[in-house]
């Protein structure tokens, strides 16, 4: 079935124009930020975060048409084989945006951001190489991706506020959104024993969680971790609780609820 012979709903806007990953990286951006009192911060870094994410994750949505069998076409999928030349257009006008501005980025941060770099470099090569290696290049490229969101929201604010305990706020990050593209991947390729697997390290990470809160609760350092560890928990109990009620929902809405699941308690966070 062509997108013209079905209606697409207002919600489905968001995954067909790639907007959810980058909504995301922003809503997770100003959590950090308000919860460090960054209040300073130039507006230049939320837009850029929002471009480069938009334009990685759009990228590999024009490839994925390319290397994914026809038959294994999602709406999103067929949405950018019938526009692939506007998406095309609109990367490389992007990509002009993002150039001019790392500009406006203090030098060193942009040398530190040479890791991130290298990790979407990598991210690139395997999502060409993923039709040869399958699941093994799957779960490495969303692990990189995970670990590439994790520091690319995190860039700017440790850049202005420095702690060690930051690494361990963007593995857990990078670890939301490790379950949130397994889970996809799962519930798109109907993978029982994957999904096993998914649940069980999703409930592993939860309890790993909960003991890095009890130390740093013991160490003194709440002010920060309490309210992350809530919004991080929150979701990932949101996203296995669609996991195990899945077959009450089509793909297309778990797709978005999924994506709703990652912002949806930093945004009630936000809000009070």
């Amino acid at each position: 079935m062509t997108l013209e012979q079905k209606k697409i709903k207002w919600w489905e806007w968001i995954t067909l124009l790639s907007l959810d990953a980058p909504i995301v990286a922003v809503t997770w951006y100003a959590f950090v930020v308000k919860t460090l009192k960054l209040t300073h911060l130039s507006m230049v870094f939320p837009v850029l975060l929002f471009l480069a994410v938009w334009w990685i994750y759009s990228l590999d949505r024009l490839i994925d048409v390319k290397k994914r069998p026809k038959k294994r076409h999602q709406r999103r999928h067929l949405f950018y084989a019938q526009k692939s030349t506007s998406f095309s257009i609109i990367l490389g006008v992007v990509s002009v945006f993002l150039g001019v501005g790392v500009f406006a980025l203090p030098r060193a941060m942009v040398s530190s951001s040479v890791p991130l770099v290298v990790m979407v470099v990598g991210y690139g090569l395997l999502a060409l190489l993923q039709k040869k290696m399958k699941y093994r290049s799957s779960v490495l490229k969303n692990v990189i991706a995970s670990l590439a969101f994790g520091g690319g929201v995190f860039l700017v604010p440790t850049f202005y506020s420095l702690d060690s305990i930051y690494i361990a706020l963007v593995l857990m990050l990078a670890g939301l959104c490790f379950i949130n593209m397994q889970l996809i991947d799962v519930w798109e390729t109907e993978e029982q024993g994957r999904g096993v697997y998914v649940s069980l390290f999703g409930i592993a990470l939860a309890v790993s969680w909960l003991f890095s809160y009890l130390w740093l609760e013991w160490q003194a350092e709440t002010l920060l971790f309490a309210s992350y560890f809530w919004v991080v928990a929150s979701s990932l109990f949101l996203m296995l609780g669609l996991h195990f009620s899945r077959r009450l929902f089509s793909l297309e809405i778990l797709r978005f609820m999924i994506d709703v699941s990652l912002w949806l308690p930093v945004m009630i966070f936000l809000w009070i």
